[in-house]
Order: structure tokens, then sequence, then C-alpha cells
């Protein structure tokens, strides 16, 4: 009987076990694979960092453990090559956050998250680019832009803004440059470039997945997660990494009970949205609507660069997908939140507060326990200065900023009342006053809304949920069509055939739930493999070619 190899643009890791089981294909076929596509693509993409050197001698003790014994396969990652974001620590690769500062920097050991991976059998085949210090020097920079690695481009167009700060691992996910790949969020950086590069992703309650040895911004919304082809995938993933860390606190907080492969299980629940009651949300982050349509500046918020109007496909797109689901038999309801221009815009500044005044904290015990920095590099105002010093390659054009990292110096740590009253503020409108109102008083399991411009729903929702810690997933919803007019600041922010997606929110701890719902909507909505990145950006060698190879 002829094998039936995947296509590695949009395989999962399930089906990628089966021939390793079966013995169709071996992990070493899997890496010689997955390098070739990324020295095909990469250097268009600009994904990924580095490669694993340890890779393929890792993959072969991983075949040789499962010829002695079928046991051996531990979990569905066992032999899996994965590619991880570049600001979760790893003990013999540089852990550089896109930073030339970091460039040779030495950690005591690997980060939890990737501890877990190994210990389920993950290989760690490489560190995917990422919008420096993820995003958080300055967001008048260019979104997938570091000084260690260049400009991240959205594998759907040559010139596309692949969006949020995990932009590697979204680029390197839409074109199968791995099996799987890893983010980190703190506000939107794994949901917003899942969307834009048609990902899979999952952010999950801050606490759930431990951030020790992860570069940090904010120890109250960041969070390691998934990104994959799909839900399965996610679920996979999450059931490897999450799970209490002693040295991290926030993990004390999640459930005790949760069976081994309980995500992974729920995903496979294609019934559990039938018995769900599900918010669908059009409501718009008004302040930052308004800022789009009056152009409004202020000194007191974040910048967001060139504004993007919501676009009307996006939103039919995502009312016909919700008619799909509703013929699924699903109780939906329109759900607004209590919310207004006055609030969002306090919100805005209150955030920020907290992002930075967190942010310098943390970053600052972050280096200080790094084994070597050959640069001299030990605190936030070292990093200011060492961009001073090498600014045609830290600070070129348009990431000539760091406004962020010169305003997060001036805080004055986290007992400073201005910082302990704008968290307080932001806890409560997102919480007990938001997404826990909004879900008690509509007995809601979960909202559902759709990603699009700086003004859209999902970003109101993904807002709502970074500060508020709480879960979010998304999956693909569709793609712009060809008379889409692009905007006019490289990289593009939108253009004819970018990715969008559908999101959705639960209360905390609720992942199981979220999987099993996006599961159902992913086999309603068939959308992932209608899109096709551009050309160039398009792999030549699969896993049919390695093992071919290896045949003959």
């Amino acid at each position: 009987m002829a094998i039936e190899y995947p296509d590695l643009l949009n395989t999962s890791i399930l089906e990628l076990q089966k021939g390793l089981n079966a013995g169709h294909w071996t992990s070493v076929d899997l890496i010689k694979a997955y390098t070739a596509r990324v020295e095909e693509v990469d250097p268009v993409i600009h994904a990924v960092i580095a490669l694993n050197p340890d890779a393929l001698a890792l993959a072969a003790s991983c075949d040789a453990q499962r010829a002695s014994s079928p046991s051996a396969a531990r979990s569905p990652l066992f032999g899996i090559p994965l590619l991880i974001k570049d600001n979760i620590a790893t003990k013999k690769m540089d852990c550089t956050a896109g930073s030339l500062a970091l460039v040779g920097a030495k950690t005591a050991s690997d980060s939890t998250v990737v501890r877990k991976l190994k210990e389920a059998g993950a290989i760690i085949f490489g560190r995917a680019n990422l919008s420096e210090w993820a995003y958080f020097r300055s967001w008048e920079n260019s979104s997938g832009f570091s000084g260690v690695n260049g400009q991240t481009y959205c594998a759907f167009h040559p010139q596309g803004d692949p969006s949020g700060s995990s932009s590697g691992s979204g680029a390197a996910m839409a074109v199968g440059l791995a099996a799987a790949t890893i983010g980190s969020e703190t506000s939107g950086s794994i949901i917003s470039p899942s969307t834009r590069n048609n990902c899979v992703g999952m952010k999950p309650t801050i606490g759930l997945v431990s951030r020790t040895g992860v570069v940090p911004i904010s120890a109250s919304q960041d969070s390691a997660g998934p990104m994959c082809a799909t839900v399965d995938d996610c679920a996979i993933i999450l059931d490897a990494i999450a799970g209490p860390d002693p040295k991290d606190s926030a993990t004390s907080k999640a459930p005790t009970d949760r069976q081994p492969g309980a995500y992974l299980a729920a995903a496979l629940d294609l019934g559990a949205i039938k018995r769900a009651r599900i918010g669908v949300s059009h409501q718009f982050r008004q302040s930052l609507e308004s800022f789009i349509k009056e152009d409004l500046d202020s000194a007191d918020r974040p910048k967001f660069g060139e504004k993007v109007p919501p676009s009307p496909y996006i939103s039919k797109t995502f009312d016909e997908a919700v008619e799909k689901i509703r013929a699924l038999g699903v109780d939906l309801v329109e759900v607004e939140l209590e919310w207004n221009d006055e609030l969002s815009k306090q919100l805005e500044k209150d955030e920020f507060q907290v992002l930075i005044s967190e942010f310098k904290v943390d970053v600052n015990a972050y280096l200080g326990e790094l084994e070597e920095v050959p640069t001299g590099c030990k605190t936030l105002e070292d990093l200011i200065q060492f961009n001073i010093d090498h600014k045609e390659q830290e600070m070129p054009e348009r990431n000539a900023k760091q406004d962020i990292f010169e305003k997060a110096l001036l805080t004055k740590g986290l007992d400073e009342p201005v910082y302990v009253e704008a968290r307080e503020r932001c806890l409560r409108h997102s919480t007990k006053e938001g997404l826990d109102k909004l879900f008690a008083d509509n007995k809601l399991d979960a909202v559902i809304t759709f990603s699009d411009s700086d003004a859209s729903p999902g970003k109101l929702v993904t807002w709502l949920a970074a500060m508020s810690g709480y879960p979010l997933c998304c999956v693909p919803l569709g793609f712009l069509p060809e008379d889409t007019e692009p905007t006019k600041v490289l990289p593009l922010r939108r253009a004819a055939n970018f990715p969008f997606g559908l999101i959705m929110v639960g209360l905390p701890w609720t992942e199981a739930k979220l999987f099993s719902y996006a599961k159902a909507i992913e086999e309603v909505t068939q959308v992932r493999k209608a899109g096709k990145p551009f050309e160039a950006a398009i792999p030549r060698t699969n896993l049919k070619n390695v093992v071919e190879v290896r045949a003959a």
C-alpha cells in the first residue's frame, strides 16, 4: 500500500506522529525536511533567528528510542520539531529577545516551558524572530523588526506586516517551517500574529503556564502559548507546558485536578459546542475608533502607527461564520459591554503605566539573573545606552525610537501609588465590571468576535483579556479579497490575501471549553487550507522528498 505523505504546510502533529509510529518516516527525516524548508524561504520572510545545531542528534536519539521500545513515544510531541520565540530561554542557544544586547548571554537553565517540552519528547528545532523586546521598545517601530534578525514579513504578502511580537512564530507556522511554534503574549502578541498568519493560537489564563525563563514585560499579563496549524496541535502543546512551577507564584492559582491529555480530549469533543451559550460581539474599542476617524494623538497614550479603518468584508465573513455556528444548534446571543470612550482612554493610559512599571522591575530582575552578558547590559538603563551606542544596527529608519524604554526607566517601583491605582482600575474594569459581568449577565460560556484593524471588536476583547489575564483562542476565518487597497507605510498593515481570524475569550481556566468550541468552529469553517502564501514564501521541499532520497 502506498504511503500517503502529508503536506508540511498544513499537516498536524497527530498526523506526523502516526507516520512516525508506523515507520513511514523518522524524526531525522522531519528535521531534514524542515531544515530544507527554512533554507528555501526564510531569506524571504526572516522568520527564524537560529536553528538548533543539536536538532539532528536529538532526532536520531528519538528514533533510536522509538525503535527499541514503542512505549518510548511518551507523548504526542515525542520526536516532533518545534520552533520557540526568541524570548524563551534555552541554556545552549542564545535567548536574545531580538536584541544585540543579549547576544551571547547565558542563562543558568532552560525556561520551564522548554524543560516541559523536552520532558514530553519534543525537539527544540530553533528560535523564531520577534518584534524586539516583544514589541515593547517603541510602538512606533515596525512590528516584526529585531536588531538580531531584521524585519519578519507576513507569509501572505511580500511586504506584509506579520503583526504582534510573536511575528516569527506566526510567519514560520504559516509556511510550515516546523510542526508547531510557541509564542508569548502580553496584549495580543499570540492572537494578532496568529490571525495575520492563518494560524490557530491560544493565550492561556495567566498562571496556567510558567513564565520562568521567559524575557518579561509584565508579571500581570505575560504568558507563553502555542501557535499551530490546528486546534488539536495547540491542545497537545498546552497539555505539555501547563502546570505549576514553584519559581512562578502565579501558577499556584491554577486548578490542580487537570488530567493528562485533558486539553486534547476536550478538543476532540465536537459535541461540546452544542451545549454552550456563546456571546457574539461586534463592539468596537471606541477610543481607538475615534483615533482612526479623527487622527487624534496624545503623549499620554501609546502610539499605534498608521491607522487602519475597519473592513466591511471581514465583518461580513464573520457574520457568515456565525450563521454556520448557529446551524450546529449553538445558543448564540449578541452581547455588548457597558463601555464608553472616556473609560477606554483612561484604561489605555492605566495599562501603559502598569506595563512600564512592571517591565522595569521584571527586566532588571531577568538581566540580573543571567550568568553572563558579554555586552555588559545588566539593567534597563544599560539597554538604553547600548541602543544609542549601536544605533545603526538597533535603531535604523522606522525603528529609531525607544520611548517605551525611556518612560519605563522613570518609574519608581510597584509600591508607587500611580502604579497601584492604575493596576486596580485595569483589573476592576476588565473583570468585575467587564468580562465577569458580561458573562454573568448573559449566562455565557464564551464570547466570539473577529480580528481586523486597530479599532476592531477583536482588539477590544484581546485588550480586556490582557488586563484581566483571561484566556483567548483564535482560528482562521478568511482572507482579504484581491481588490483590497493596501496601506501606505511599509511593512503593509493591510493588503490583498491577508488572513484574518475569529477570536474567542473565556473565563479563567476554561481552556478546555475554548478548545472544544474552537475545534467545532474550525471544522465548520474549513478555512486554513484555502489560503496560499505568496509564491516566494512557499517551500518546495516536503517530507516525501526527504524520505525518497534516504530510501534511494
